[in-house]
């Protein structure tokens, strides 16, 4: 996977991975959340975004304003992602 794959904002870093079946997550030390996977992509419409709009390409997925992420989880089994933030 190449360093730019999930357009991580400049100074920002990787610090968490998770994944399941069909996608993959990560988190960033800003607290900030990315994902792969059409199955995320269509579940999260509300909160996901990338410039292309498209499944296909790495997309954010955005908490409420305030909050950041802390850890990270994913499972194989029904496409389950979990997070723990804080305000």
């Amino acid at each position: 996977m190449p360093n730019n794959f999930f357009r991580i904002d400049q100074g920002d870093k990787l610090v968490d991975v998770a994944g399941g079946k069909n996608f993959s997550i990560v988190m960033t030390e800003q607290g900030r959340i990315y994902a792969t996977g059409y199955m995320f992509w269509r579940y999260f419409s509300e909160c996901r975004r990338n410039n292309e709009n498209n499944e296909d390409y790495p997309f954010e997925l955005r908490l409420p304003p305030g909050w950041k992420a802390k850890k990270i989880f994913g499972a194989e089994k029904y496409y389950n992602m979990w997070v723990t933030a804080e305000n």
